[in-house]
């Protein structure tokens, strides 16, 4: 194991044994409906290209990425608040809203350059993100749709990320609400 490290306010980089807790509830209303409820903790490590010191080209996106070997990892807190209603044959009707809280997250930033546009792995402060989906599944019956499934899945998404850089002048990206 090989530990995690954190940074304090000074910027100082400390080894940390990283505690990554996790409760799930779930509250029976009755046969047909639950209540769930779960809460953690979790971390993301960087990857080998947005850790390594070196500058590739992205043929996707048709732009230079640069590696960063001063990332951090990036600590995550979950919460998830989910509504079930079971309808008998598989049949269900949910509803669920789910938030995140990072620190240090890791995003690309762009670099001034030539005539090609380059980005960099960095990290961000503070960025939250906040989901509201809701979900049917249903059974079709009848004698030639008998057995099949429709299912339907909505979300609404909200994101905003901070970076330290930005917020020192007043400025952040833009919230975005999908």
């Amino acid at each position: 194991f090989s530990g995690a490290y954190k940074a304090d306010s000074l910027g100082n980089v400390k080894n940390v044994f990283p505690l990554l807790p996790s409760v799930n509830l779930i509250f029976k209303l009755n046969e047909q409906m639950n209540i769930r409820a779960s809460y953690s903790e979790s971390m993301s490590r960087p990857e080998f290209r947005e850790s390594s010191n070196f500058l590739y080209y992205d043929f996707l996106r048709d732009v230079n990425l640069a590696g960063n070997p001063n990332l951090l990892q990036t600590f995550i807190h979950n919460a998830d608040l989910r509504y079930e209603w079971f309808l008998g044959k598989g049949q269900s009707i949910n509803a669920s809203v789910f938030y995140k809280n990072f620190t240090n997250t890791i995003e690309l930033t762009s670099v001034a350059s030539g005539s090609n546009q380059s980005f960099v792995y960095n990290n961000a402060q503070k960025a939250f993100l906040v989901d509201f989906d809701k979900s049917l599944e249903r059974f079709i019956e009848g004698d030639k749709l008998s057995g099949v499934a429709s299912r339907s899945n909505d979300g609404v998404v909200e994101r905003d990320v901070r970076h330290a850089a930005a917020t020192l002048v007043g400025l952040a990206r833009p919230r975005i609400v999908e």
